[in-house]
């Protein structure tokens, strides 16, 4: 069983001259759960109809995670968008991640995850952070922070991370949660602009 868990948090710049406040997701799991999220985004490459992250586990505070079919594009830069959007279900709302991109971002975004399972430092405190700030990542993402993939999963070393991956938390739905849900509909991001990857 491989463990995998996308976290929705929040993250703040704060300077003199600039204040943002930007949802920010955390990517927590195993060497096994990081290698599944690779072959999926290599599956979603060459599929025709999205891929949705399947097997994880919904007791956690984990979203829901689709990844769209890659878009066709004149460049062969590495292009990707975070979207995430406020579905009902049976249980009540829930959060889902869309990933969409072109075949180099998947690659991209494939070997940002690679990385952080060849990351010595076995460590969840590092990270690789994907959000507007890296020109592969399409503005008005939400943004990806990826932290070290450990060997084998062992909930007493997630120390205080074990609050955030499991504990209710305000910050996993939005506060209108209940009003603003949606029924679950399929996408089609070449007619809708939230999806642009211009």
């Amino acid at each position: 069983m491989f463990h995998l868990y996308f976290i929705r948090s929040n993250q703040t710049f704060a300077t003199e001259t600039y204040y943002e406040r930007n949802i920010d997701i955390w990517v927590f799991g195993d060497t096994e759960g990081f290698l599944h999220f690779i072959h999926s985004l290599s599956e979603a490459g060459k599929s025709k109809q999205p891929i949705t992250l399947g097997a994880l586990d919904f007791s956690s505070n984990t979203m829901r995670v689709l990844i769209l079919p890659p878009a066709t594009l004149s460049t062969s830069m590495p292009r990707l968008k975070f979207v995430e959007r406020l579905v009902k279900f049976e249980a009540g709302p829930k959060m889902e991640l869309i990933i969409y991109g072109n075949p180099e971002g998947y690659d991209y975004l494939a070997q940002r995850f690679q990385e952080q399972i060849e990351n010595p430092e076995n460590d969840f405190s590092y990270h690789s952070h994907l959000d507007c700030l890296d020109r592969t990542v399409v503005q008005r993402s939400v943004s990806l922070n990826v932290r070290c993939a450990i060997p084998k999963w062992d909930r007493q070393r997630l120390n205080s991370y074990e609050a955030m991956i499991f504990n209710p938390s305000d910050l996993l739905l939005p506060e209108d949660a209940e009003i603003s849900a949606w029924d679950y509909a399929e996408i089609d991001p070449t007619q809708d602009p939230h999806f642009s990857l211009e």
